[in-house]
């Protein structure tokens, strides 16, 4: 398992601080554009681990010195037959990418190298890649990860949902308007349920009242 292999510092230039990754793991970063692509990497489920900085690979720049290249994250994917190798992984405006191009080819050529060595693969991801409508779901749910959902609430909506199958949002809560509860179910309740993955829906489109939601199969409603 590599470790980080270079200390994050504080700098003027951009956002730097710490992800706390699934309440475990504390993960450095050093722009926005990285704390977002940690947002959205700890939503998969087959991602059991992130290592910042993790590598240190010599390389020939455009002049003919030796210098490092220090990618940014190792991705880890759990370890189960068919699963994804792990990813190494720039983190790069586009801007950076178009205008420092030819100074940034031989680091990142250096990278694919040392990924394809060890039977990993190497991505470089910039904002067109991170900031989408997955990102953005999932940051208007995780505001709902503060409150607590009752667990008869819980339980009440996830045996609707088995016998119902998938249904909107609206059409949930509709269903659901003369239970015995006193508390009733609204949208806020179904916006919990998903920020905990408890129920699944399509997150790359806009979440709405009418976004259809079932139960998910990574997490079960009885927890």
């Amino acid at each position: 398992m590599y470790v980080q292999t270079r200390k994050i510092k504080p700098t003027r230039r951009s956002v730097s601080g710490i992800f706390p990754f699934r309440g475990i793991d504390s993960i450095p970063f050093e722009s926005t554009l990285e704390r977002d692509f940690l947002i959205r990497t700890e939503h998969n489920p087959f991602v059991t681990k992130i290592v910042a900085q993790p590598a240190q690979i010599p390389f020939i720049g455009l002049n003919g010195r030796t210098y490092t290249y220090t990618p940014d994250f190792l991705v880890y994917f759990e370890n189960q037959p068919g699963s994804r190798k792990p990813m190494l992984v720039e983190v790069k405006p586009q801007e950076a990418l178009l205008e420092h191009w030819e100074k940034l080819r031989p680091k990142l050529r250096a990278g694919f190298r040392y990924a394809k060595l060890r039977d990993w693969n190497f991505r470089i991801y910039n904002e067109n890649r991170i900031r989408d409508q997955f990102l953005e779901n999932i940051k208007f749910l995780n505001g709902y990860k503060r409150r607590i959902l009752s667990s008869e609430k819980s339980q009440l909506i996830c045996s609707t949902l088995k016998l119902l199958g998938p249904i909107s949002i609206t059409d949930l809560v509709d269903s659901l308007t003369n239970s015995h509860l006193e508390d009733k179910v609204d949208q806020l309740c179904i916006w919990q349920l998903l920020a905990f993955k408890h129920l699944g829906c399509d997150l790359g489109k806009p979440l709405s009242p009418q976004t259809m939601v079932w139960i998910s199969s990574q997490e079960s409603c009885n927890e």
